[in-house]
């Protein structure tokens, strides 16, 4: 009997990686003007979590979450939103690479279904 085990494995901003292998199909179905703010808006939130010194990580069925240690006190942010399914949720991994973030993968598997790095 074989177990699977996650490894957690992180993305530094310099590692290359491609977006699109976390895109949702359902982004297809938005309204082009709709989807242009709302890409913004979460790009906008995945630079802002960076530049206030979290970590995100990204569990084994694609959730995010962040965490920021070492101030005063812990904090963490959870969401719902998973990538590769939920529209524009890479635009927040993609923000928080733009602006210096570390990530962490728990075993999430892309589109494609490989293990990420």
């Amino acid at each position: 009997m074989t177990t699977a085990r996650a490894t957690t494995k992180i993305l530094l901003p310099t590692t290359k990686i491609s977006i699109e292998d976390f895109r949702s199909e359902f982004e297809a179905l938005m309204a082009p003007e709709a989807k242009h703010l709302y890409t913004a808006r979460k790009v906008a939130e995945g630079m802002n979590l960076a530049r206030e010194g979290y970590e995100m990580h990204v569990s084994i069925n694609g959730t995010w979450s962040a965490r920021r240690s070492g101030m005063d006190e812990d904090s963490s942010i959870y969401s719902y939103e998973k990538l590769g399914y939920h529209s524009c949720a890479e635009k927040v991994l993609e923000g928080f690479l733009f602006a210096g973030g570390k990530v962490y993968f728990h075993g999430y598997r892309n589109i494609h279904g490989e293990v990420v790095l």
